[in-house]
């Protein structure tokens, strides 16, 4: 992962409550199903940077959503499937890690839009008040994955 995305995300922990907002606003479904480490799709990884910076801004904060997609037979999907539901079996995050491979598997569209207005309403309950406390040294699956 990128240093300077990563200082980036510890300088918009300074101003949580507007950071947040902004980076909830900037959330968006994408249409990619994965993304290698070298693929470079702006678009993509600045949606994937949006969640990590809430993960870090918000102390931990995740959401994972239902899909009614039908994973395929491919070794891609195989792969994705297996991947998102890795730390949970019920529902997919946003987006999760195969670390060795550098790939990030993105979950289905219905999963994205279900994560999205998690976040909305999560702002809309609790983001003006909360207290927020940025993860402390976390480890990189805390956040990044």
């Amino acid at each position: 992962m990128g240093g300077d995305d990563v200082r980036i995300v510890k300088s918009l922990s300074a101003t949580p409550q507007l950071s947040v907002r902004l980076l909830i606003e900037e959330l968006h479904t994408v249409n990619k199903s994965r993304e290698l480490a070298d693929a470079n799709d702006k678009q993509t990884e600045h949606v994937l940077w949006c969640i990590r910076a809430l993960r870090y801004i918000t102390g931990g904060v995740d959401f994972c959503g239902k899909t009614g997609h039908q994973f395929g037979a491919s070794e891609l999907e195989k792969n994705r499937k297996y991947w998102l539901y890795f730390k949970n079996k019920s529902c997919a995050p946003f987006f999760a890690l195969w670390p060795s491979r550098g790939s990030e598997y993105i979950a289905p569209k219905d999963a994205q839009e279900d994560i999205i207005n998690q976040w909305k309403k999560w702002l809309s309950r609790r983001g003006r008040t909360d207290q927020y406390v940025p993860l402390k040294e976390p480890k990189p699956e805390d956040w990044l994955w």
